[in-house]
């Protein structure tokens, strides 16, 4: 190769180099925008508001005899997967978020007495139990704190000496992790 060859072909690889970088760099801030919409869809920077409430007004569950009520206070050999929020069986029950109401939750399989609801808000779903839903609700958009989505059931009856709450499962929508 001759001397204004290399030249060339040196430039073409730095020109070929720095577009490489230049869609580098536009991916990257494409993906960092979409994490500030992101953060933007959950945050009115002038009034900030939880994403989650409680749903029953009151405190996450503390120590009785079947143990705690926040996220992943130990059960036996396994962890709890929501936040048991105290309340008195017949309350009101209201939505822990913005979301639609998809269908009735049961938590258990082999005891039909309690149920409650799947809400699907924006990249976020919840489990809502032990509440008597108000089926009328389902398909329907409701506002956190805002909409009864039903009322307390008395879990007591299933489990002797345990503070009446209802337990909310929270989880987030797998496709906005992609």
């Amino acid at each position: 190769m001759t001397e204004p060859t290399k030249k060339n072909h040196l430039h073409d690889k730095i020109v070929h180099g720095a577009a490489k970088i230049r869609v580098l760099v536009n991916d990257i801030l494409k993906e960092t925008k979409k994490l500030h919409v992101a953060a933007d869809d959950y945050c009115d920077h002038a009034n900030p508001q939880p994403l989650i409430v409680s749903p029953t007004g009151g405190p996450v569950r503390d120590a009785d005899n079947h143990g705690m009520g926040h996220f992943g206070a130990p059960r036996d050999s396994k962890t709890h997967k929501g936040a048991d929020y105290v309340g008195e069986p017949g309350q009101e029950i209201f939505s822990p978020i913005d979301g639609r109401v998809i269908r009735v939750a049961r938590p258990y399989s082999d005891d039909s007495r309690y149920s409650g609801l799947l809400i699907s808000g924006k990249h976020l779903y919840v489990k809502i139990f032990y509440i008597e839903p108000d089926l009328g609700l389902i398909g329907i958009w409701v506002f956190k704190g805002k909409a009864v989505i039903g009322t307390m059931q008395d879990i007591g009856k299933r489990y002797t000496g345990i503070t009446p709450h209802v337990h909310l499962q929270a989880m987030i929508d797998p496709e906005y992790l992609k």
